[in-house]
């Protein structure tokens, strides 16, 4: 699944670059964070491909074809829409807000969600010491990488 931009637009051009930051190092969100000053750069700030979600001031104005989704960063926190974000609040709560909002929408796998079930554990166990457990386990751990992720613990 080739990567998906987010793209940050507001005034503020020192926020927008540490809330990039911050949503940069989330692992659970799988987004380029790119950020802008006004509305005339999204589509510059998008590069060449298409902006997937738009996070955008409520000092800005946009027509609304810029990205597929688009989520308003709201400066007071009842601002009275449904689909906003205080934007003064923890970086978490900001990320979580909007994993909900994305999540929220028809299309769950836009986030990459992993459904719950699909793994496996396997262990290898004796009493008896010095069998080459160990050894058994990593082979059988590298057959297995060959056609899934493996994570190994000792």
């Amino acid at each position: 699944m080739s990567s998906r931009n987010l793209v940050i637009c507001d005034p503020e051009t020192e926020y927008a670059a540490r809330l990039a930051a911050f949503l940069n190092g989330k692992r659970e969100l799988a987004f380029q964070v790119k950020t802008c000053g006004s509305p005339g750069q999204i589509r510059e700030a998008g590069g060449q491909e298409a902006v997937d979600v738009l996070l955008v001031s409520d000092a800005c104005t946009v027509s609304g074809d810029e990205a597929d989704k688009i989520f308003v960063l709201a400066s007071e926190r009842d601002s009275g829409q449904e689909d906003a974000i205080f934007k003064y609040q923890s970086g978490e709560a900001v990320c979580m807000r909007l994993v909900q909002l994305l999540a929220k929408g028809e299309d769950a796998a836009f986030l990459g969600i992993r459904k719950k079930g699909t793994g496996r554990i396997l262990g290898f166990y004796s009493p008896v010491h010095r069998l080459g457990q160990t050894g058994m386990a990593l082979k059988k751990g590298r057959e297995l990488a060959a056609a899934e992720n493996v994570l190994y613990l000792n």
